[in-house]
């Protein structure tokens, strides 16, 4: 099957593409991928995307390998919360929310951590359209810095996509950002970019401990995290990069 009539279905060409790149999967692995994200067996989706085998049992050994990969089952989480709509049921939207989390939180690829966390705050989305959340309350800015915090790497990947000076939960984003690799090193570069009056502006903020208290309070609560109840390493260790343990402890 060539490139020209491979049918990429409901989420069309673009869109396995561009997660082809962001998983680093081979465009076999992404055809495969697709076949299987649309009910194929592993034996067909091996057949539709052009593996190449000498009879069936070689198929059935290709397929089953190339499902074992990361970068395939990365795409099929992609490709699920992707295909997530309002008509779904409930349970279907926080399955895909599940895996996404899941496989941020375990990839050391920071273009896998962006794209997850930008198909998180797609679901949320579906939630809100259908009524399961808040209307807008004026703190979703909040909310996506907080769901960039809770995966690995989080810290790093928001200030490299929003600067640090528009931080929305200054003191938890910049206490991660100080403990994760290369966190201090790419605060220094962005804090050298900012102008005097910025960088006096953000200065302040970290001096002060009540600065965004109350809103952070709130935003931490959503995800049953109190931050009044913990010491911020410990709520920053357990709580951001291991979701709710922290609720439990």
């Amino acid at each position: 099957m060539t490139d020209d009539n491979f049918d990429w279905l409901a989420l069309g060409k673009d869109w396995w593409l561009e997660a082809m790149e962001t998983t680093r999967a081979t465009l076999t692995q992404a055809k495969f991928a697709c076949m299987r994200h649309a009910g194929a067996t592993r034996t067909k989706a091996a057949e539709m995307s052009g593996y190449s085998a000498t009879d069936a049992q070689g198929l059935r050994t290709a397929g089953s390998r190339a499902d074992d990969t990361k970068a395939v089952q990365d795409l099929l989480t992609m490709a699920s919360a992707a295909a997530v709509s309002t008509t779904d049921a409930p349970y279907t939207v926080a399955e895909a929310r599940q895996k996404i989390g899941r496989m941020v939180k375990t990839s050391l690829d920071p273009s896998t951590v962006i794209k997850g966390t930008e198909l998180l705050a797609r679901l949320d989305q579906v939630d809100r359209d259908r009524g399961q959340t808040p209307e807008d309350d004026g703190l979703t800015r909040w909310r996506i810095e907080r769901d960039f915090l809770m995966q690995t790497n989080g810290g790093v990947a928001y200030v490299l996509m929003h600067g640090i000076a528009g931080c929305h939960l200054l003191h938890d984003t910049y206490s991660l950002l100080m403990q994760q690799e290369f966190g201090p090193e790419i605060w220094s570069r962005l804090y050298a970019r900012l102008n005097d009056g910025a960088r006096e502006q953000l200065d302040r903020n970290l001096a002060n401990p009540k600065y965004q208290a109350e809103v952070r309070k709130t935003i931490w609560a959503e995800v049953d995290i109190d931050i009044t109840t913990v010491e911020i390493p410990q709520h920053l260790r357990q709580g951001m990069n291991g979701y709710k343990e922290i609720a439990n402890g």
